[in-house]
């Protein structure tokens, strides 16, 4: 496998496309009301913890199940009937529950939100098949497709509602999800003709033998908590706040996740090699540590940069707030290696363990939102979230007895926390001491990068 070609492809397909979001996003953040992309923002939680519910880890059980057996079209169709009564049952959950009328919003969005998040699901099991059957070429398409497709339509229905009611418009949430399901529509079908030519039918297909019902309740139960902790703080700064800042803190969240994004392609290829038979153990161990080494770069990286481009492309009344990038950037760093050392515990089915772990991460995080955003706003939110994912990384290292350099973490903190004490008092000659320091982490970066790819 050329570890260079296929993780560039991985990381092109995902990172390009969010660049362009960012340079689609102060356009649209200057067409409608910070009240309405708070709104979004929080139909955007459902829409991630109703997807992790109905998908309930099929993608993850499928490469599970090719350590055993080619995937075949059966049980991917199977997978693909699962998603479409899952959605149906949540859909008339919906409509019995009436929960639109929580955000004030016409066109009833939980439904497209819900009908969005089915084809998507359904993409990630596309997805799946490509990584497993190492179409490189597909899954860059696919992935690279997805969202440009996501955007385009969202951009083109958010115009045409604002172009005919206004852009107050209570049905501008409705838009934008409008969008989303359209655009998952089209990409299911054009992909779909792929996996039709790379499976095939299986004439000794077992029914039972597809569903691994400890996998499917762990990632599950995990993703979930996992998007409540990501997620739940928005509903705090409504409560205990207001939308304007639900709409500004969710900008800047959207920002840090470029660090999260920009190393997706090297987590792909590290996912996928954690159930493929023939890597060894020091091969993944291998990788590990370089991309543990990158993603630290990458934050340090993020701190020096994201702020000052949010400056520049943000409107006037979110840039007061650019110093919430450096909490949540050391956040998704510990994201990053979360995602990392989970792989080693589901494929060595410690499931209870990895629960526990995230569960008291979820009620840390849960209690600091409350405290926390109650007396600094939403930069209590980012500190509540950093401090959760911190405790949640450090028990899960505790379950895998894995080492945790101390002093890495320190020096990233202390490092970050300069860079706030910079930012905040604005002081430009103090500023241009960080010039060095960027391209001194961009040429380990580099470094790093070349000695991962030319590994094998």
């Amino acid at each position: 496998m050329n570890i260079f070609n296929v993780t560039s492809k991985y990381f092109f397909a995902s990172f390009f496309p969010k660049i362009i979001s960012i340079i689609i996003l102060p356009v649209i953040l200057r067409l409608i009301t910070a009240e309405n992309w708070g709104k979004i923002s929080l139909i955007l939680i459902f829409q991630q913890v109703i997807g992790t519910v109905i998908h309930h880890g099929v993608s993850t059980r499928l490469m599970n199940n090719n350590l055993n057996q080619k995937i075949s079209k059966n049980e991917v169709y199977l997978s693909y009937c699962e998603l479409l009564i899952t959605t149906l049952f949540t859909l008339l959950l919906v409509y019995i529950t009436n929960l639109n009328t929580l955000f004030s919003v016409t066109f009833n969005p939980l439904f497209w939100a819900t009908t969005a998040v089915f084809f998507q699901n359904i993409t990630s099991i596309q997805k799946t098949i490509f990584k497993i059957n190492e179409k490189n070429n597909d899954y860059f398409f696919i992935t690279f497709f997805e969202t440009l497709s996501l955007l385009s339509f969202q951009f083109i229905f958010l115009l045409r509602e604002i172009n005919l009611v206004g852009y107050q418009s209570s049905g501008i949430p409705s838009s934008y999800f409008i969008g989303g399901c359209i655009s998952g529509l089209v990409i299911v079908m054009l992909f779909q003709f792929r996996i039709e030519l790379i499976l095939n039918w299986n004439t000794n297909f077992v029914f039972k033998n597809i569903f691994n019902k400890k996998i499917s309740t762990t990632v599950t139960l995990d993703s979930s908590m996992l998007f409540l902790i990501a997620w739940s703080d928005r509903f705090f700064i409504k409560e205990l706040s207001n939308l304007q800042l639900v709409g500004i803190y969710s900008v800047y969240d959207s920002l840090s996740r470029l660090l999260r994004v920009s190393l997706e392609g090297l987590l792909n290829l590290i996912t996928t090699n954690f159930y493929l038979r023939k890597n060894t153990e020091n091969y993944l161990n291998s990788l590990i540590t370089d991309l543990k080494s990158i993603s630290k770069y990458f934050a340090i990286l993020g701190v020096i940069t994201l702020s000052f481009i949010g400056e520049f492309i943000l409107p006037e009344n979110y840039t007061k707030y650019t110093t919430l990038i450096i909490p949540l950037a050391v956040t998704y760093h510990l994201q990053n290696l979360i995602s990392i050392e989970k792989n080693y515990l589901i494929k060595s089915k410690k499931f209870k363990k990895l629960l526990v772990a995230v569960f008291i991460g979820l009620i840390v995080n849960l209690v600091l939102n409350f405290f926390l955003i109650k007396e600094y706003s939403i930069y209590g939110a980012a500190l509540a979230t950093f401090f959760s994912t911190l405790i949640m990384f450090l028990l899960i290292c505790g379950v895998k007895k894995s080492k945790f350099s101390v002093v890495d973490f320190i020096y990233l903190v202390s490092f970050s926390f300069s860079c706030f004490i910079l930012m905040y008092y604005r002081n430009t000659l103090l500023t241009l001491f960080l010039v060095p320091i960027f391209f001194y982490y961009l040429k380990n970066s580099l470094e790093i990068l070349k000695r991962l790819f030319t590994k094998i």
